[in-house]
């Protein structure tokens, strides 16, 4: 029997569960970044302020394991690895991560992780970082570049010396 997950529907900046004082259980966080959070990430990322960014994760807390799954979407304007030019990047990114709380050394290391509370804001963040595209297209299918200096169609042009040889072998 599945259980229906807590729906928790706000700005995933300010979502913490506490995890000492929380039902075991799912919880479902579904909302949009607010402007003032999605400013102060595209100003750490150093692009411009234009887009969103949304997420619907279930989160899973069996203590001490916790899981997240679900999606985080964005639109960025980014610039074209190719053309330079900028242009609006959408993507979505699929997400899955699960934490176990009894590695204290491993849970030390994460952000999203204080005092036995998991805040969502840092989470998010590194999210958005693992799945931004390294060097973004416009165009998606154009993205093999093939440069040449022409050099391979010019020899193959010219006459081939050889050739007489293979002309007096037959």
């Amino acid at each position: 029997m599945t259980t229906k997950a807590i729906l928790i529907e706000k700005d995933p900046y300010d979502v913490a569960l506490s995890l000492q004082n929380v039902t075991l259980g799912k919880y479902r966080v579904l909302g949009q970044v607010a402007e003032k959070h999605f400013t102060a990430l595209t100003t750490l990322l150093n692009l411009p302020n234009k887009g969103y960014c949304r997420v619907d994760f279930t989160v899973d807390i069996n203590m001490p394991i916790v899981q997240v799954k679900g999606t985080l979407e964005y639109s960025l304007e980014r610039e074209c690895g190719l053309s330079l030019k900028p242009f609006m990047e959408t993507k979505k990114i699929s997400v899955q991560d699960t934490f176990d709380l009894e590695d204290e050394e491993d849970v030390k290391e994460l952000d999203y992780f204080t005092e036995k509370t998991f805040v969502f804001g840092p989470f998010v963040q590194e999210q958005l970082v693992m799945g931004l595209t390294p060097f973004p297209f416009k165009d998606q299918k154009k993205q093999e570049v093939l440069i040449s200096d022409g050099l391979e169609e010019e020899i193959k042009s010219e006459k081939n010396p050889f050739s007489v040889l293979k002309q007096l072998k037959s």
